[in-house]
């Protein structure tokens, strides 16, 4: 009775653990990657940029990655930030940076505080995660490079 009594409140707890686990997964789904535009209406920009210089630095090429995209999408939902703080950080990552990954991410998000006026139309997309973001950075910047090849980001020949 003892055995049969341990192994039914065992399966109860094993239940309820996998139930609530997947609560969280299903939470965790519908929750966007990025802030919305109400939350970065509301966002002290002065604390978040200082709270993202050391991630920058971290030396994890994920947490790295993550930041240059939090920070893509904060000078995209905020063109008026002032992010000429991590104009440093983002010039040396572009050029230094430990991965080919990290080097380009860094430099699509350069271009971003440089010029946000030209990724406006980010804006209104939905992105599951960094990836998608710079996805479509690089694809707004395929298709508008030809319009601005009269500006800063195209070498005469």
């Amino acid at each position: 009775m003892k055995t049969l009594a341990v192994v039914l409140a065992g399966g109860l707890l094993v239940a309820g653990a996998t139930a609530h686990a997947g609560g969280k997964a299903e939470h965790a789904a519908a929750r966007p990657y990025f802030s919305d535009s109400a939350s970065h209406a509301r966002a002290d920009m002065a604390r978040a940029v200082g709270k993202y210089k050391p991630c920058l630095e971290c030396g994890h090429s994920g947490v790295i990655e993550s930041a240059l995209a939090h920070l893509a999408w904060m000078k995209i939902m905020r063109p008026e930030a002032d992010l000429s703080a991590m104009r440093e950080s983002l010039d040396q990552l572009s050029v230094a940076g430990a991965t080919p990954a990290i080097r380009y991410k860094a430099y699509l998000t350069f271009l971003v505080v440089d010029d946000p006026s030209m990724f406006a139309e980010i804006r209104n997309g939905m992105y599951n995660g960094s990836d998608e973001l710079f996805a479509a950075i690089s694809k707004t910047l395929r298709k508008n490079l030809l319009g601005y090849n009269d500006r800063k980001y195209v070498r005469e020949q």
